[in-house]
């Protein structure tokens, strides 16, 4: 009787180290897959950040160019009235723009 109870005891506390080894091992798992989900979100995050700031500074350089090609057009339309205003032919000053 005391070896069948010290079997069962051992046989117990076996599958108990068992369970314990099983259950860590899924902790293991679901910590090391938040790792790599917290790597592929930052890295996505990054791209994303990259990517805003590229849109913004391509944003501001076609804007910078459109006011430069406004001012410029509106320079010239006002050399063409004061032209125009002091009566000479305004045709000739005009160059076609590419």
């Amino acid at each position: 009787m005391e070896k069948y109870r010290a079997d069962v005891k051992v046989n117990f506390r076996e599958e108990l180290r068992l369970q314990n080894q099983c259950t860590q091992t899924l902790k293991n798992i679901l910590v090391k897959k938040d790792k790599i989900y917290a790597a592929e979100k930052q890295a996505a995050n990054i791209k994303n950040m990259q990517a805003d700031h590229t849109f913004e500074h391509t944003e501001k350089i076609r804007k910078g160019n459109e006011m430069m090609r406004v001012w410029d057009r509106d320079i010239r339309l006002k050399n063409i009235k004061l032209a125009i205003l002091a009566g000479k032919d305004a045709t000739q000053d005009m160059k076609p723009q590419a």
